[in-house]
């Protein structure tokens, strides 16, 4: 209703007074707290930032167009920087190496809390594992990829691996369950078969208890 009150009156600057107002009312209705956004690093050259992993002070930033990781700390007070143009992790790139294993197109990037290391997966069913203070990775392969079609989102919870692949049926979460510190079998149908979801759309997914 303001908006079509500012084609009547634009100079009406109480217009803004009532705008806000209502607003308040609405976010508290709704149970909305409003931030400040504040630019925190600029990186130049074509990127496309899609995914983002925040942990303590660092932020860990996946660049889609250029296929690699960025590590990003971040000043005391977490509103900008504390280096400029942020750390490319070596690993985490396509055309680098985890163990010896060549790294291709990452599509997401996420955090294992039980192992306190960053994960990443390529489209090969290649598993990257960094541990975030010194960023030292390992790579393995997981087993069954070629049973993937179109991977979209990785998550951990209590060390298993699940992959939402949007391209097999109407959609389909791979489990990989862990054998210690290892990922040495097939993935698990997380559905079974049973009751199974419309997932050939969804973009991102999570789990926990």
């Amino acid at each position: 209703q303001v908006e079509e009150c500012r084609l009547i009156q634009p100079q009406d600057f109480y217009l803004d007074s009532i705008h806000d107002e209502g607003q308040a009312v609405l976010d508290q209705l709704y149970q909305i707290v409003r931030r400040e956004a504040s630019v925190v690093l600029s990186i130049e050259g074509g990127v496309s930032l899609t995914h983002i992993v925040a942990q303590g002070q660092n932020l860990y930033v996946l660049d889609s167009a250029n296929m690699l990781v960025y590590q990003v700390t971040l000043t005391d007070d977490g509103l900008q920087s504390a280096r400029p143009g942020g750390t490319p992790i070596r690993e985490m790139r396509r055309g680098g190496t985890a163990s010896g294993i060549p790294v291709g197109d990452i599509f997401d990037i996420t955090y294992n809390e039980q192992k306190n290391t960053l994960v990443a997966v390529d489209r090969d069913g290649v598993l990257i594992e960094c541990s975030p203070r010194f960023l030292q990775c390992t790579g393995r392969r997981l087993l069954g990829v070629e049973n993937w079609v179109t991977p979209t989102a990785v998550a951990v919870w209590d060390n298993r691996i699940y992959i939402l692949d949007t391209g097999v049926g109407n959609g389909q979460i791979w489990r990989y369950d862990s054998v210690g510190d290892t990922y040495n079998s097939a993935p698990i149908d997380y559905f079974g078969g049973v009751s199974m979801p419309i997932l050939r759309s969804a973009v991102d997914f999570a789990i926990d208890d």
